[in-house]
């Protein structure tokens, strides 16, 4: 596996999320402009970036999203139908393995000791379960069920994954349910595809193989 692969796979949770949401946000910006403003997240509508609990390095970005509403606690903002926190986290740059070339090597790596630990939010593999997986239109999706504890807000284990290949970066969205407040598995996956489709659209210059401007920047639309 490559280095930003196991990247993407482990930075979307495993201690990274501590203090979401962030309680009255003055600037929830509907989208945000990550990697040297090559990639561009974005939720479906009513979802809002918290860039208190985001970041930004050379190493990788993790965006986390939640309610609008909640977000900036102004109930007159955006809110989304389905109740949950989503997260897309951005790879360095790599020249490794594919995401749309390799599913049956994605399946097997996921289900070792190692990928299992890389996903897990406690850092250990016994703590996570492969529920399914498949590869649909160039991306690859994992439902799991994630036992282990984590600092910062609880989650119900069960959730959805999807990585895709963006340019050279590897690109890993989540679907999670806040603890007592579980989504179903096609609620879940439904939001998992929305959140897939809405990247794809925001970043089809560079699906497209050329480069986004480099100042989109932060904004509210």
């Amino acid at each position: 596996m490559s280095r930003a692969l196991v990247l993407a796979a482990a930075v979307g949770l495993s201690g990274c999320m501590e203090g979401v949401p962030q309680a009255a946000s003055v600037d929830v910006p509907a989208r945000v402009a990550v990697a040297e403003g090559l990639i561009i997240v974005a939720g479906p509508r009513g979802y809002c970036v918290d860039l208190g609990a985001s970041r930004d390095t050379a190493e990788g970005a993790l965006v986390v999203l939640g309610s609008c509403a909640a977000i900036a606690q102004d109930p007159a903002l955006p809110q989304p139908d389905m109740a949950a926190v989503l997260t897309a986290a951005v790879s360095a740059p790599g020249r490794g393995m594919k995401v749309r070339e390799s599913a049956a090597a994605l399946g097997q790596y996921f289900r070792s000791d190692g990928g299992r630990a890389a996903l897990a939010r406690s850092g250990r593999a016994a703590d996570v379960t492969i529920l399914e997986d498949f590869s649909r239109g160039g991306a690859y999706y994992l439902r799991l069920r994630d036992v282990g504890a984590a600092p910062g807000p609880a989650f119900e284990p069960d959730y959805w994954r999807a990585l895709i290949d963006i340019g050279d970066r590897i690109i890993t969205l989540s679907v999670l349910a806040p603890k007592g407040r579980p989504i179903s598995r096609d609620d879940g996956l439904e939001t998992l595809s929305g959140f897939l489709q809405r990247i794809l659209s925001e970043n089809r210059g560079i699906m497209a193989g050329n480069t986004l401007r480099a100042d989109v920047g932060v904004d509210t639309g």
